[in-house]
């Protein structure tokens, strides 16, 4: 009779952490607004003439493009991901103050309805930012993927007949 396997070593479930959760279902639920946006604002840029729409459809659909990409890398561990999650929500940060700052001011006792917008929108990236720099993020994506995952097998397994190992390649 063979001798018993060598048990598995224990397996680091490397679960992320629940701001890592958060920021992920964030970045999700931006791409979809992104990409719904984007498919909005393609729409009325073919029914009319404005170059603005042109930059909204392209504005939006990179930032949905971008954040569905991040949301699902954002699963696996790596140093370098952290900080390209932070580059682009302060880029995105960026073009919304850029926006904002050269969006006309709307008649005196009318509603903003873009102004409100590009306050939702700046509040949920300063989310995103914060999400992704608190300790429990930086612990997460600091520990690189290879540290999760059991040690490599041996060179050499056991035969089945059990007369010791195999010889090496």
């Amino acid at each position: 009779m063979p001798p018993p396997s060598p048990p598995a070593p224990p397996r680091d479930s490397a679960k992320p952490p629940w701001t890592v959760i958060t920021l992920r279902i964030l970045m999700f639920a931006g791409a979809a607004a992104g990409l719904l946006l984007t498919a909005l604002f393609g729409f009325l840029a073919s029914q009319e003439d404005a170059p603005f729409l042109v930059v909204a459809v392209a504005a939006f659909g990179l930032y949905g493009l971008g954040s569905l990409t991040l949301a699902i890398l954002a699963g696996r561990r790596h140093p370098a991901l952290r900080w390209v999650i932070v580059a682009f929500h302060v880029l995105a940060l960026a073009y919304l103050l850029f926006a904002a700052g050269m969006r006309p001011e709307p008649p005196p006792g009318q509603p903003d309805p873009a102004g409100a917008f590009n306050g939702l929108c700046g509040w949920f990236t300063i989310t995103c930012l914060v999400l992704v720099s608190v300790g429990p993020s930086g612990r997460y994506f600091t520990r690189p993927a290879e540290q999760s995952l059991p040690p490599a097998p041996p060179a050499a397994w056991p035969t089945p007949g059990g007369q010791g190992p195999r010889p090496l390649p």
